[in-house]
């Protein structure tokens, strides 16, 4: 038994490392970065690490790089193992199992039409925003009504950036529908400064918060939950499968408010016949721990953290040059459209198989970062995923607390919150609490853990 290099491949998401020593698959190379990048095995050769996937059971592919030897087994279900267009060679050893899943090696679809769209209509290149729109930015503000958190926005994004000599616009799109339960059971809740509020009411507060702090208003709006569908072609079930028909439901609407939300900026550049710069999507409950250095990130990628993304791009906040906010926030239409890429199987000499060649998904991932990274490489969008302290925001929520408290926002800063019975409680979750989390606010944050 032998093994084929594969020149130009890297490992895709049907790729699932396999310690050296056997055990069962670890994660796959794109949730490595979540739970412990993989350190691979010692190998001075390519026929060294073909050696030690040939005696591992279950090993189908592997990646050889800086004499260091990655095994990995390939997942059933149609889903690339290697794919072409990586900066890692990949190989595919021995078959050691003739029931085994084929390693597929597939080939990167053309860039789909309407790449770096801007909305539904037309295409917007590098030159289309000009040296005077150069400090335009607009800022969306997407989520639930009852989840805002939005102190912190005026204060630390928006006042800033103008300081800096930037002109921010401000967006929002709130849902005013009933909230569902989180997938752990809770249903955070925002300021409860600004639950007490109308509508009409909140939108004004909004808007003055946001003219005190400098900037100007693009468009508010609340209203109820647009209805989203999913994807109903059967060769499209792999997208959003690790969640549970109503989560799927949840996520597309999620997509959804994204498009919506784009069309009030681009409604907004076609009512004044200027482009923004910039784009920048945060969530409702997004709280900030210090200014945003917007004239220090590179101006032609988009940026996202560098943290809690399960094996795709964080879509906490992202931070984007306007030629790719159309693509970035038009991923409700690629959920629900086909994507085929050519896949082959790649197998050593002397192996034989019934179909040489199949066509699989290419955006078939099982969670919505995965997904989203996913689009991100369809269209060929520069992403950069930075520090925290580079983008030092994260979500945050407010529960009771028995009795009333005084949370601190910030050292020398303090706040009364009050409620009609009992107090409140700032909080963020667990989950992001380590590594995405600026390292200058992480103790005070540590303090801030709620159940």
């Amino acid at each position: 038994m032998s093994c084929q290099r594969v020149p130009g491949a890297t490992a895709g998401l049907g790729f699932s490392h396999l310690p050296p020593s056997g055990a069962t698959a670890g994660t796959s190379d794109t949730t490595a970065s979540m739970r412990g990048q993989p350190r691979g095995a010692t190998a001075e050769s390519f026929e060294q690490c073909c050696r030690l996937c040939l005696v591992l059971e279950g090993c189908r592919a592997f990646l050889f790089r800086g004499q260091r030897c990655f095994l990995g087994a390939c997942s059933a279900g149609g889903t690339a193992c290697l794919e072409l267009g990586g900066a890692m060679v990949g190989v595919v050893g021995g078959v050691t199992l003739a029931a085994a899943p084929p390693a597929l090696v597939c080939s990167h679809p053309p860039t789909a039409p309407g790449g770096g769209r801007a909305g539904r209509l037309g295409r917007v290149g590098a030159d289309d925003v000009g040296a005077g729109n150069a400090g335009r930015v607009a800022l969306l503000q997407l989520g639930q009504r009852s989840r805002l958190m939005f102190e912190t926005v005026p204060q630390r994004l928006v006042a800033p950036l103008v300081r800096a000599g930037f002109d921010v616009q401000y967006f929002a799109l709130l849902e005013n529908s009933s909230l569902a339960r989180a997938f752990r059971g809770r249903r955070p809740l925002g300021s409860p400064s600004l639950l007490a509020l109308d509508d009409v009411a909140l939108t004004n507060s909004l808007s003055e918060a946001i003219g005190r702090a400098g900037g100007r208003i693009g468009r508010i709006w609340i209203g109820p939950r647009p209805t989203a569908t999913l994807p109903s072609s059967r060769g499209l079930a792999g997208r959003l499968s690790r969640y549970s028909a109503a989560v799927q439901r949840t996520v597309a609407t999620r997509l959804l408010k994204e498009k919506i939300g784009f069309g009030l900026v681009t409604t907004a550049e076609a009512a004044s016949g200027d482009m923004f710069a910039w784009v920048l999507c945060l969530r409702e409950d997004s709280h900030w721990f210090s200014p945003l250095r917007l004239g220090e990130l590179d101006p032609t990628a988009v940026h996202g953290k560098a943290c809690g993304g399960f094996g795709g791009w964080n879509d906490k906040v992202w931070i984007m040059p306007r030629r790719w906010a159309g693509v970035m926030l038009g991923m409700y239409d690629d959920l629900l459209r086909p994507v085929p890429q050519l896949c082959r199987n790649a197998l050593p000499p002397g192996v034989k198989i019934e179909a040489d060649s199949v066509s699989v998904d290419f955006l078939d991932a099982p969670s919505v970062e995965q997904f989203r990274q996913r689009v991100g490489l369809l269209h060929r969008v520069p992403y950069q995923k930075r520090p925290p302290a580079d983008i030092p925001t994260m979500d945050s929520y407010y529960a009771r607390d028995g009795s009333r408290v005084t949370t601190a926002l910030a050292e020398g800063e303090r706040e009364a919150v009050d409620a009609a019975v009992g107090g409140w409680r700032l909080c963020f979750p667990h989950i992001y609490a380590r590594g995405c989390v600026p390292p200058a606010n992480q103790s005070w944050v540590d303090a801030r853990l709620c159940q």
